[in-house]
């Protein structure tokens, strides 16, 4: 399954026409499988092997030094290190690191001493601020593409509850996957807005083809960024958006095989999220020209513990 492949430079620097075709082919991604291939963004080759440096350096970290930055379980945002396990509802085989927005007094984040990894809090923070800007300029092409007012979608993600994270899955033998009781990440949907994806080349990132099963999307070049549609945007859209399915299974170069072992793997990745006081029911505009609300109205904070609540143990 090859997914469409676009050029965000077609909508930040193009004409009027190529602002336009970029936002129609994002639009048929997201309502058909729910993904897209994006290049030409901001984060060069060099700038994406310094992101997966970083995400090296902090889980090659002592133990006691990513504890120090523990994610205090519960159905709230992540804040912090979560090590192998402790997602209960998915019993991921990953350990991970996540930051909110750096305005953010009711969740802050939680860091390692800086002293044990200098560098490494400015770095996130910044990246956390690139990658928002790209997710609001793909709201806005989705605005165009779906000729809805403007703000519909990126006035919703002001002072947004969005998450930068950084993921390690160390290296597991294939037939402890086999037992159905360990996986790398089960077939889910992602809960907020559009999500965003840096992956290395050890590949078993799988998405939904359509068709009953899962098609790799293994990236080409270290720049691919993979980009999808999440929960919230398909409530808003009324259904019209199509949240992605996807999972991370045996890689494919492995998976012929009964035997062996996975190699390590590593990802990054930006879930963008509504403002935590935003409505996450349909838009009234899409209610009025569909007649009917395939979704209930709730706050983003709401559905969030409501989807998260049996996520820790």
């Amino acid at each position: 399954m090859e997914l469409q492949r676009l050029s965000l430079s077609d909508y930040r620097h193009g004409t009027k026409e190529q602002k336009s075709q970029f936002a129609s082919q994002l639009l048929v991604g997201f309502a058909t499988c729910g993904f897209v291939k994006l290049d030409n963004h901001e984060f060069d080759g060099e700038t994406v092997r310094q992101m997966f440096e970083w995400n090296r350096r902090f889980f090659q970290l002592e133990e006691d030094a990513k504890a120090s930055c523990a994610h205090v379980p519960g159905p709230w945002p992540q804040r912090g290190y979560s090590g192998i396990g402790r997602e209960n509802f998915a019993r991921y085989h990953s350990e991970s690191f996540d930051i909110g927005p750096d305005y953010d007094d009711e969740f802050p984040n939680r860091w390692p001493e800086e002293a044990v990894l200098p560098g490494f809090r400015a770095y996130m923070e910044k990246a956390f601020h690139q990658f928002e800007q790209i997710t609001f300029d793909l709201l806005e092409a989705l605005e165009i593409g779906m000729n809805l007012t403007p703000g519909s979608f990126t006035s919703k993600c002001v002072r947004s509850s969005s998450e930068f994270r950084m993921i390690h899955y160390p290296p597991i033998t294939v037939e402890d996957t086999q037992g159905g009781l360990i996986s790398r990440a089960w077939p889910h949907y992602d809960i907020g807005v559009i999500s965003l994806l840096f992956q290395d080349s050890v590949g078993g990132l799988e998405i939904d083809n359509g068709r009953g099963g899962f098609a790799s999307a293994t990236p080409e070049k270290p720049t691919d960024l993979i980009v999808n549609a999440a929960e919230t945007i398909q409530r808003w859209s009324n259904g019209h958006l199509k949240a992605g399915l996807h999972r991370v299974t045996i890689p494919p170069s492995i998976k012929c095989g009964e035997e062996g072992r996975l190699p390590q793997r590593r990802s990054v990745v930006y879930f963008c999220k509504a403002n935590r006081n935003a409505s996450v029911a349909p838009l009234p505009e899409l209610i009025k020209r569909d007649h009917i609300a395939r979704y209930d109205d709730l706050t983003f904070l709401a559905y969030h513990q409501k989807r998260v609540q049996s996520a820790y143990a």
